[in-house]
């Protein structure tokens, strides 16, 4: 059997565009994840600052436990499930950004015909296009926020 280097093309650009959008999409997950990450800590913070800083019985044995307690429990379960939340959110957006790009590199991946190969290698090309168009130079953007 032999190589045809149409099938290496469109493999071979399908997997990268796939690859590429995955790598990003990834990247914006975890900057999502951290993101909500921090707001969850910020307002279990403030929840508990205000708690250990208000006592609702005076005595110095329950506000050294309440401080203790704040002290050492620095990461909650709460953290964990925003951020992942998070980068579930971000990672799905960055692939929903590139859903041209996602459907015609894995189009390019299991076409096994020649006009499917090629029609796949040019809506690759075109939805890699218009994403750099779009994404990459802001030349579709709305400038008149001045006027």
């Amino acid at each position: 059997m032999a190589i045809k280097p149409l099938t290496v093309i469109t493999k071979l650009s399908g997997a990268l565009a796939l690859a590429s959008v995955a790598c990003d999409s990834n990247k914006i997950g975890v900057n999502q994840a951290l993101e909500n990450s921090r707001v969850s800590e910020a307002k279990r913070a403030v929840k508990n600052n205000i708690g250990v800083g208000k006592l609702n019985y005076e005595s110095p044995k329950y506000s050294k436990i309440k401080e203790k307690v704040y002290e050492y429990y620095p990461y909650s379960i709460g953290n964990i499930w925003h951020g992942f939340k998070g980068y579930l959110s971000g990672f799905s957006r960055g692939a929903i950004n590139e859903l041209g790009t996602v459907l015609f590199g894995a189009l390019a991946l299991v076409a096994k015909h020649k006009p499917v190969k090629i029609a796949s290698l040019i809506g690759l090309g075109a939805s890699m296009t218009w994403n750099f168009i779009k994404h990459g130079t802001n030349a579709l953007e709305k400038t008149d926020y001045l006027e």
